[in-house]
């Protein structure tokens, strides 16, 4: 029986760091601080006076245990067990590693350099910033994209944007599945193997720029590789150029395209030629553009405007894309009944209507909400194929080693096969209050 699931990781806009949201909290807290605190707070329930009411209750927490246990929980924690200072006092010199810099922290600490500021009349406020060594792009004041510099950071050093690592982990799931689902058939369909070092690649939304670089970065070299990107508003664009790393020049080489439109007219567009195309009779099946769709269009509320949910635009997609071609799309994925968690319903259930078998895939980190939904095209007389739970473990453990092995080839740091870990097979379900149900493939 479908189990209906809520991905629960965190929104797109940055928290405060330690600000517990739904599903987050004491489960994500240090173990052992927790149970010293438990243990802290028994002895002095043990230790209190007796006869105390409320009022005696609440003066002697505020004045005693808070400051008592908050003070020795950061102590500790600060000195690392509290060896650190007795380490100190031994060797003078000693100094305790650092902890790895999280992107989070920065970006919700102080705000950094400012180096572009403009108000565009389709966006808004978009800024980008020079926060300790992250790169961060701002529209509305969301974050959208994020990427790691080296080299100083102030305005007179030279500073090397990385254009080989994706911070947000979207972006990797991303790229995960544009490889896995790619180069993977679906059983018994026939529905078409693709690689994705000579794919053609279209990514409708271009934020800081970050997934045309990666793809570039790790499979433009063989020169194969076809990358168009779509987007709304020239600010943006000027500010992922001249402010990101992406290449003033992207769009113009062999291979590529940059447009400044509605993203969906334009896949409307081409889709409208491939059926002309088709109906004039020359081609024996409609013409396919693209062989992989990347989406990731949020408006500077970080909402998905509603012609992306629409079937009109899903139907448009599958058209330009071949058996075997998927789309592959960035959502936020709130809790049950919310606006961001109804269209991740909608859409899901557009992709099953249009493409046949849907996937979503959940993202645990970086205290991130998104998750990412795939479909893959199938031929017609497979679109509705019902796939046995046998069927389609045996295709998760192959998605997740044609990614590995592509990963490898082509030098990139990342486990992509355990990025599809947590796959989910979308069952469009009108009951639901989302109108989507997941089936957890590995709990069949």
């Amino acid at each position: 029986m479908p189990l209906r699931r809520v991905h629960r990781t965190g929104p797109l806009r940055a928290l405060p760091v330690g600000v517990p949201k739904e599903g987050h909290g004491v489960a994500s807290a240090d173990p052992i601080a927790m149970g010293v605190l438990g243990v802290v707070g028994l002895a002095i329930l043990v230790g209190a006076p007796s006869g105390m009411g409320p009022t005696h209750w609440e003066a002697f927490w505020t004045s005693l245990v808070v400051p008592e246990v908050l003070s020795a929980l950061l102590d500790w924690k600060a000195g690392e067990l509290g060896m650190v200072s007795d380490l100190k006092r031994t060797f003078p010199n000693f100094q305790p590693s650092p902890p790895p810099l999280h992107w989070l922290t920065v970006v919700n600490g102080p705000p950094g350099q400012c180096l572009y500021e403009q108000q565009s009349p389709l966006s808004g406020a978009i800024t980008v910033e020079q926060q300790q060594h992250f790169r961060v792009l701002r529209i509305g004041g969301w974050v959208h994209s994020i990427v790691l510099t080296e080299g100083g950071t102030s305005p007179s050093s030279r500073t090397i944007i990385r254009k080989d690592h994706a911070i947000l982990a979207y972006m990797r799931v991303m790229v995960a599945a544009a490889c896995g689902f790619l180069e993977t058939p679906l059983p018994h369909a026939d529905s078409g193997k693709l690689q994705m070092q000579q794919a053609r690649v279209l990514c409708l939304g271009l934020g800081g720029g970050v997934l045309p670089m990666i793809l570039q970065h790790y499979f433009g070299s063989s020169g194969h590789l076809q990358l168009s990107a779509v987007e709304l508003d020239r600010t943006i664009t000027h500010a992922a150029t001249m402010h990101m790393g992406l290449d003033p020049h992207f769009g113009r080489h062999k291979g590529q395209g940059l447009h400044i439109r509605d993203a969906a007219k334009h896949v409307a567009d081409l889709a409208a030629a491939s059926r002309a195309a088709a109906d004039q009779g020359q081609l024996q099946q409609p013409a396919a553009q693209y062989d992989c769709i990347m989406l990731d269009c949020f408006d500077n509320n970080a909402e998905v405007p509603s012609q992306f949910l629409a079937q009109a635009f899903i139907s448009d997609c599958r058209q330009i894309v071949p058996e075997g071609g998927v789309l592959v799309a960035n959502m936020i994925n709130g809790a049950i009944g919310c606006a961001w968690r109804q269209d991740f319903g909608r859409l899901a259930e557009q992709m099953c209507v249009a493409f046949g078998p849907t996937f979503s895939i959940g993202i645990r980190d970086d205290n991130q909400q998104n998750a990412v939904l795939v479909a893959k095209r199938m031929p017609a007389a497979h679109q509705n194929t019902d796939f046995p739970s046998s069927e389609l473990r045996v295709f998760k453990q192959e998605l997740q080693q044609n990614a590995d092995q592509l990963a490898r080839r082509h030098g990139m740091p990342y486990n992509l096969g355990k990025m599809l870990e947590e796959l989910y097979h979308v069952l469009p379900d009108a009951s639901c209050i989302d109108g989507v149900a997941e089936v957890d493939i590995d709990s069949q």
